[in-house]
């Protein structure tokens, strides 16, 4: 949740004008956001922010019309007028209850130039609403979301940049609230309660919605298993690549007896072990799990297996819904093991240990991501990426957004690198091992976040004792430091016991310097132990999110000690991302995703389309950009299964994001989709020829 504090009352409602099946609003210079500069022209906005080091939120809140419950989304559009590519944010915010206790965002990423459609669909409460399971991210019907509007009162349209570097332009227009968006739900509401429960059918789907390639009885698993076996051996692999998935008939470069990176001809390339050029087409997640939590959802369900079956399990500490209610441990039912079950028989689980592979290659997949089954890694068919496990203390006084970061100089840290590492020697001496991860999704904060969690943390806390350390040897007495952090410790013991963070401008810049050495201590210690002990793997970084691009201190700090910077990168394209000015290594993007709100499970992820041809066509476009950014090595899909309807136990989400369905059926569209991709994967590689986009070029 962001907090923005303004000092300046609303100027009046903007006046609406009600035509059709929309509601135009008027343009208005607005009340500014920290330097927001807002100028009318013609029938646009111009906005202009700038840096500033007082507050992170820079732009413009324009007066919104007191009652849009009669419309569904926002639609607006914004054109990138700076010199550079360009994050623009939105926001509609309700102030009541209290302060942004409601909120509906959404942010684009715009090449220089760049002109987009951003459309907002917000749901709204409704008092005559059934009853809907607990804790899922997103219900069936689109309503109790926790980023609702409720009653469809609305106090603001925010127009922002986030943590900018530099000054940026954009030209705003075409404000409209619309009662019809393109992301429509086939999933409609059903009312009353009575009738809606219970919600999922025995094979795991939603049972009051319809949508192609839906089950309806247990005698189709035999027609589409030979339907897809009949495929398989249609489509086997696509041609030209050899063992590993690299180039086959492309330059023979040097052996290193292991994937390594090179740059040539003006971009980035990783190098398998037969000496040809690679680029990782990955999924990630290739397992056959699809758990439903049974607890408080005892009544949602039509059928379940026999209780004496293998098909549940206990799943151990949740977080989010599960936690908040005493939970320290939630019942599970997997239906996709109990559909394969009823497809393959009592052999399921080899059979599909041997299929997934198989299904990758011939989808034109040529890695297997993180977080796969471990047997599958063992098929020896395709490359992989696994997993260094840091399992040590944590920051007491850290808040990350996931959880705590490790304390890094706790001895236990380096301990468990190498506990993980040594481990994992099958992978070390697997030549299809590509390498390693290390982390995912820190939360690094803003540059003093982490050493800000140690000064937080009590006196037993092994960073906090080396920053006092380092704090000792810095200013060498205890007088001059409580004059540069206004203090009046006795004496250094005083300071390794307290708790409160300092705010001088010269504490300040101690609280940078711990935490640029806590960042190079965590990656430097994982370098050493992997070279030491793993040298002829990568190491594949910790996936950075997008928003630690405004950090590149932070990027550039962790590129001296990897391989292979990674990246979890959720826009429409990548054709505008770039690396921090000056920096110049191979990228991996570790996960995205386009998922579908109408095919099971009611939530389309992190990026969504309306239809199945949609989204697919959406994932070539992403692909085909990932392939013709100079950076980038490749790109792992995120994930193999959709999530279940009901939610993941450990946190709710419940996103239609998979190649395959809880019945262990592919999408097709998603198939043809990475079939194509990789079909022309490598027809481009030594010529200036670049794979064209599909649709748009910007990301979101």
């Amino acid at each position: 949740m962001k907090f923005f504090l303004l000092n300046c009352f609303l100027l009046p409602l903007c006046a609406g004008v009600l035509a059709a099946a929309e509601l135009s609003v008027t343009l208005c210079p607005g009340t500014p956001i920290g330097k927001g500069e807002v100028a009318l022209q013609a029938d646009s906005l111009i906005l202009t922010t700038r840096p500033d080091a007082s507050s992170h939120w820079q732009g413009v809140a324009l007066p919104a019309p007191a009652d849009v419950s009669k419309y569904e989304a926002f639609r607006f559009s914004v054109r990138n007028l700076s010199d550079r590519a360009a994050k623009f944010e939105c926001e509609l915010v309700t102030h009541q209850p209290a302060l942004f206790a409601h909120q509906v965002a959404d942010a684009v990423m715009l090449a220089p130039g760049e002109r987009r459609r951003v459309i907002l669909p917000y749901p709204v409460f409704v008092n005559s609403d059934p009853d809907s399971p607990f804790g899922l991210q997103r219900p069936f019907d689109r309503t109790k979301h926790k980023r609702s509007l409720p009653d469809g009162k609305l106090s603001e349209i925010r127009f922002y940049t986030y943590r900018s570097t530099r000054m940026e332009r954009f030209e705003i227009g075409d404000l409209k609230f619309v009662s019809r968006f393109e992301e429509r739900d086939r999933l409609q509401p059903v009312s009353p309660a009575e009738k809606f429960y219970p919600c999922i059918d025995r094979f795991g789907q939603y049972r009051h919605g319809e949508w192609p390639g839906k089950l309806h009885d247990e005698s189709e698993f035999l027609l589409r298993r030979r339907e897809e076996a009949a495929d398989l051996a249609l489509y086997p692999q696509v041609a030209g690549i050899n063992r590993f998935g690299g180039w086959a008939a492309g330059p023979a470069l040097e052996k290193r007896g292991g994937f390594y990176p090179i740059k040539r001809n003006g971009r980035w390339w990783l190098v398998d072990p037969a000496g040809n050029l690679f680029w990782s087409f990955g999924l990630n997640c290739v397992n056959n799990r699809i758990e439903f939590g049974l607890d408080l959802h005892e009544n949602c369900f039509e059928a379940l297996p026999e209780a004496s079956s293998p098909f549940f399990s206990v799943y151990r500490n949740p977080i989010g819904f599960y936690r908040a209610r005493g939970f320290a441990e939630v019942k599970v039912v997997d239906f996709l093991r109990w559909n394969q079950f009823r497809k393959y028989g009592s052999g399921y689980e080899a059979i599909f240990v041997q299929l997934a592979p198989r299904r990758l290659r011939s989808w034109g997949f040529n890695t297997i991501g993180n977080w796969s089954m471990s047997r599958i890694y063992d098929t020896g068919t395709l490359p992989y990426t696994a997993t260094i496990e840091s399992r040590s203390p944590l920051i007491a006084g850290d808040k990350g957004y996931w959880q705590n970061f490790p304390d890094v100089f706790d001895p236990a840290f380096a301990r468990s690198i190498e506990k993980s590492l040594i481990a994992q020697q099958r992978r070390i001496d697997d030549p299809l091992c590509i390498g390693f991860f290390f982390g995912n999704e820190i939360s690094w904060g803003d540059g003093t976040s982490l050493a800000r969690g140690v000064v937080r943390s009590p006196a037993t806390q092994a960073a906090k004792k080396a920053f006092v350390k380092h704090l000792r040897e810095k200013y060498g007495s205890i007088a001059k430091l409580n004059e540069a952090w206004g203090r009046s410790h006795a004496d250094f013991s005083s300071l390794l016991q307290s708790r409160d963070e300092p705010h001088t401008p010269e504490s300040l810049e101690d609280l940078r310097e711990f935490d640029r050495m806590l960042v190079r201590r965590y990656f430097e210690t994982a370098r050493t132990i992997q070279k030491r002990l793993a040298p002829r793997k990568l190491l594949l970084g910790c996936r950075f999110i997008s928003d630690n691009l405004a950090r590149p201190d932070l990027i550039v700090e962790a590129a001296k000690f990897l391989d292979v910077v990674s990246f979890n990168i959720y826009w429409k394209s990548l054709d505008a991302f770039a690396l921090p000015e000056g920096l110049d290594v191979p990228v991996l993007i570790g996960e995205w995703h386009i998922g579908c709100s109408s095919y099971g499970p009611p939530h389309h992820g992190i990026r969504g389309e309306s239809t199945q041809k949609e989204r697919a066509a959406a994932c070539l476009n992403y692909l085909k950009s990932a392939r013709r950014n100079p950076f980038i090595v490749g790109a792992h899909y995120f994930m193999y299964c959709d999530e279940p309807a009901l939610g993941r136990p450990q946190d709710g989400e419940n996103m239609q994001i998979g190649f395959v369905d809880v019945t262990d059926t592919p999408y097709p569209d998603m198939v043809n989709c990475s079939r194509r991709f990789a079909e022309r994967l490598y027809e481009c590689c030594e010529s200036e020829e670049t794979l064209p986009a599909e649709t748009g070029t910007g990301m979101e």
